[in-house]
């Protein structure tokens, strides 16, 4: 029973390696394709920045590894363990690991996803400090950014990312006047800016100024803690855009756990 036990810790060490392990090829290469055929497919179809597609990849993932796993160990309990090729263990591994470190290591790129942490209360009360986002890095491959969005970007110039709602695009004219957004002239509604967030001379007043054009205007819906946007470092450009966050992934409130967040503001 010792031994099984051991068996099954070993073989979930990656998918398919208790199969490699009893010499069973062909168990090792259907469960290799499934297991890639979900992390393609999941990229296809856009899974990973939506919250019940994002659970629903890794709770498949999971299924597989442990099923596999667990079958593997009671066929190893019913049968003589045949010996396999120490080079094909020893490839399957690195090829394997390889891969799989590449794709999810690179998942911005490779998958189209991200997760990022809200780590400053810049988008509080929408976004809660210390909260778990979801980020849709191929959002804006075939269409542009709009009002209301809210995307992880730089600025041209300065290191890190940051964190903002996109209030205007390029060719917009954008004012604040005692707290209130106006945009071409129309009072913009900001339901997800709280009143106690709106105190600072910043936050109550800018003068008109345009967007340049293939440009975006962005604040933070924390106007007082928000030092990281376009009112102090100007507009951002559409090359300055990582991504768009989509879902929270997770919270200390457990009510606010895959709240959707592409509603515009």
């Amino acid at each position: 029973m010792k031994k099984i036990f051991t068996f099954l810790l070993i073989s979930l060490l990656m998918p398919g390696l208790g199969y490699l392990l009893l010499g069973e090829s062909r168990r090792l290469y259907v469960t290799v394709f499934v297991f890639y055929s979900i992390v393609i497919l999941g990229s296809i179809l856009g899974l990973y920045p939506v919250f019940s597609g994002f659970i629903f990849i890794l709770f498949s993932l999971l299924v597989l590894h442990v099923g596999t796993a667990t079958h593997a160990a009671l066929r190893r309990r019913k049968t003589r363990s045949h010996a396999s090729n120490g080079f094909l263990k020893w490839a399957f591994t690195t090829v394997f690991f390889a891969l799989t470190v590449t794709s999810f290591g690179n998942a911005r790129t490779m998958l189209g996803f991200d997760r990022v942490s809200m780590a400053v209360p810049v988008m509080e009360p929408e976004i809660v400090q210390g909260e778990q986002l979801l980020v849709d890095t191929w959002a804006y491959k075939s269409k542009k950014p709009k009002r209301g969005d809210i995307v992880i970007h730089s600025f041209s110039g300065q290191r890190g990312l940051f964190l903002n709602r996109i209030i205007a695009v390029g060719g917009d004219r954008i004012k604040i006047e005692d707290g209130k957004v106006w945009i071409n002239g129309i009072l913009i509604k900001e339901h997800y800016v709280a009143p106690e967030n709106m105190t600072k001379d910043e936050s109550i007043k800018m003068p008109l100024m345009v967007v340049p054009m293939h440009s975006y205007f962005v604040m933070g819906d924390n106007r007082d803690k928000s030092l990281g946007d376009s009112r102090f470092s100007g507009p951002i450009r559409s090359e300055d855009i990582q991504g768009k966050i989509t879902f929270i992934l997770y919270s200390q409130d457990l009510s606010r756990i895959g709240k959707n967040l592409n509603r515009r503001g």
